[in-house]
């Protein structure tokens, strides 16, 4: 890519340098996934703009959808270069990336916080008044999730809810109403009934810090707090929390310490497992696998802890971003528009997640989830419809977490400790404030 030598980033903060100079070790294996010099940001004789967008959404419908969108957009003079990653080596890429003053053009993004501290990210806030949207018609969570300091940062053309999933087949052999699902009782109760022959009733993915994190953070929405406020926590509700989880300990495969995601959905796709701390990306990571689970699952809120209320569902989104040292930044813009049209959000989100507008129905869906999921139409139109009913009536808005990264090995660690025996819930709630302030400073 092109540098702009007219651009230059603004000094990182300590935390960002860190974070910076934890993977500068990994910039030699992250070579052969950034584009060589002639890609990125070149305007030809033809006046066709060439921009690099990150995409990491790797499974087969996402990637169909990013090079439909390729076609469509080439009409309006813009040639997109994709570079498809996983979410952990974007944010690792983008890191070094930025600092070598070598960004690329566009990005879909998830939590902007680490860009936006970086200096990366455009601010879109007054761009956006040109789309003409109401902010009324955005899902509960989804546009405050893409903005920090009342900036508008990425696009959000998606409601990512926080879920439980549960197998309604198992449900019904085990001769389980899923209304049992209602409180953390319940379905402790319902996860031991359904633990036996080789099936466990839950799991928790170990491996992976992200993700043992994510379960975490689910349940504990529900049950009234956020894992953000570890510097002041409401102690009785991380207890209550913590030992929920705990509680299935004996219900959860042994295997579960070595699980990431790819595993735990392999696991529930084969019907091994009944239920999973997952969400709206549910579809796209199970289709493969076994495409008649998705008309046999269910999404639901996860269940109310003692403290919890209603609105107990973690919202936040998947949009789209620009980078502020791109040299096509119209262009970017343009595309990125073209993005939130009513036809393209509908595509995007066919593939996971509800639409970020609520102006988005299921029936604007359909035609792409018969495209993209042909072996299990109704099954995740089904989906759809509940992913939308649980933003609109159980989200709030999922709150950021500054150095959230570098909390989630922290956490994995001290909630394995926990789940081991070797400390009280208490312990672990204390243990867990004093590291996450220690690595998130």
């Amino acid at each position: 890519m092109k540098q702009n030598a007219g651009f230059q980033f603004p000094e990182m903060d300590r935390r960002s340098l860190l974070k910076f100079t934890g993977v500068v070790g990994a910039m030699a294996a992250l070579a052969a996934c950034t584009p060589k010099e002639s890609g990125g940001t070149e305007t030809s004789g033809s006046g066709t703009a060439k921009l690099e967008f990150l995409w990491p959404g790797t499974s087969d419908p996402e990637t169909a959808v990013a090079n439909d969108f390729k076609k469509a957009i080439s009409d309006k003079g813009i040639d997109l270069e994709y570079n498809f990653l996983s979410w952990a080596d974007m944010q690792k890429q983008i890191s070094v990336r930025v600092q070598a003053q070598d960004p690329p053009d566009l990005t879909m993004t998830q939590d902007v916080s680490d860009w936006v501290r970086m200096g990366a990210l455009a601010d879109l806030t007054e761009r956006f008044g040109s789309l003409k949207i109401d902010r009324d018609k955005f899902r509960p969570g989804t546009l405050e999730y893409s903005e920090v300091d009342g900036k508008l940062f990425a696009l959000p053309y998606s409601a990512q809810s926080w879920t439980l999933v549960a197998n309604e087949e198992l449900f019904e052999k085990a001769g389980l109403d899923l209304s049992i699902l209602e409180t953390y009782e319940g379905m402790q109760e319902a996860a031991t009934k359904l633990t036996g022959d080789g099936k466990y009733g839950f799991c928790i993915p170990m491996q992976n810090p992200r993700f043992s994190f994510r379960t975490f953070a689910t349940a504990a929405y529900a049950n009234g707090f956020e894992p953000g406020s570890y510097a002041n926590p409401e102690t009785a509700k991380w207890v209550e929390t913590l030992e929920h989880l705990k509680a299935f300990n004996e219900l959860r495969p042994a295997a579960d310490k070595a699980w990431a995601y790819p595993e735990m959905f392999r696991a529930f796709a084969n019907g091994e497992v009944a239920m999973v701390a997952a969400g709206s990306f549910f579809t796209a990571n199970v289709y493969e696998l076994n495409p008649e689970i998705v008309a046999k699952s269910v999404q639901l809120p996860y269940p109310k802890g003692p403290q919890g209320s209603d609105k107990r569902v973690p919202i936040s989104n998947a949009g789209f971003a620009a980078f502020g040292g791109s040299e096509n930044l119209d262009k970017g813009w343009e595309a990125l528009s073209q993005l939130m049209d009513a036809e393209w959000m509908a595509r995007l989100t066919a593939v996971a997640h509800a639409p970020a507008l609520s102006s988005v129905s299921t029936d604007d869906l359909k035609p792409w989830v018969e495209k993209y999921y042909p072996k299990a139409v109704e099954g995740h139109l089904k989906q759809c419809e509940s992913q939308a009913k649980i933003a609109d009536e159980n989200g709030i808005e999922l709150k950021k977490i500054p150095g959230q990264p570098a909390i989630e090995p922290e956490f994995s660690q001290v909630f394995s400790e926990f789940l081991g025996g070797s400390m009280s819930a208490e312990d672990a709630v204390s243990r867990m404030g004093e590291r996450f302030a220690a690595v998130a400073q």
